[in-house]
Order: structure tokens, then C-alpha cells, then sequence
């Protein structure tokens, strides 16, 4: 039994401690906008993408943890994402899409982003 132990921990798969995870946010219309604010995983990034524009950026990320994108209009309005939970084992790349609706903000799911 213990020669069974010892055996499975020489082959347990080696996890680096941080990893990276890349964040697209594309802005299909939202033109009032003052500034958009990502926040993750012992992350924020605050940032402008104009419409028709995507903004990438690459964490590194030691844990898994709920991202949520916040997008600030004049008057002190916000909108408010869904959160989505990813860790080390889901995929690397993910794009979320934000479209302005008269009076209202729409946001699509995290997607996966594949290499074409």
C-alpha cells in the first residue's frame, strides 16, 4: 500500500503556481462610456475602448476567481456584468462582447477565444 502512495505522487502533475490568462473586452457600440473597469483575481484594470474596439490584456493569475466587467457612464451610472469564474483549468484566452440598447447595456457570455 505504501509503495502505492509513494508511486502516485511521482507522477502528480506539476502546476505552476501563476499562470497566465488573457481577457478581451470588445466594445460593439457604446459610445457615452467614460471608462470601463475589469475586475478580477487580485486584478483591476481601468480602461477606454472605443466602439468597434477590443481591448486585450494578459494576467498572471495564482488562483481561480470570479471576473466581473463594470462600464462607467456620465452621471455616476454603471453597468455591471454578469461575474464568470475561470481557473487554471479552463481555457486561456476569453472575449466578452458589450452592446449599448436604448437605456440599457447588454453583455454577452464569456467565450473562448481559439487561435486561428
Amino acid at each position: 500500500m505504501l509503495f502505492f502512495v509513494c508511486e502516485n505522487r511521482r507522477h502528480h502533475r506539476y502546476r505552476p503556481k501563476r499562470y497566465s490568462l488573457t481577457l478581451s473586452i470588445r466594445n460593439h457600440n457604446i459610445t457615452e462610456a467614460r471608462f470601463f473597469r475589469l475586475v478580477g483575481v487580485d486584478n483591476t484594470a481601468d480602461f477606454y475602448v472605443g466602439p468597434g474596439d477590443t481591448f486585450t490584456k494578459t494576467y498572471d493569475v495564482n488562483r481561480k476567481g470570479y471576473w466581473t466587467l463594470f462600464v462607467e457612464f456620465p452621471n455616476e451610472r454603471y453597468a455591471k456584468s454578469p461575474r464568470k469564474i475561470i481557473s487554471r483549468d479552463s481555457f486561456s484566452h476569453w472575449i466578452m462582447e458589450v452592446y449599448y440598447y436604448p437605456e440599457k447595456v447588454g453583455f454577452s457570455e464569456w467565450h473562448k477565444m481559439h487561435d486561428s
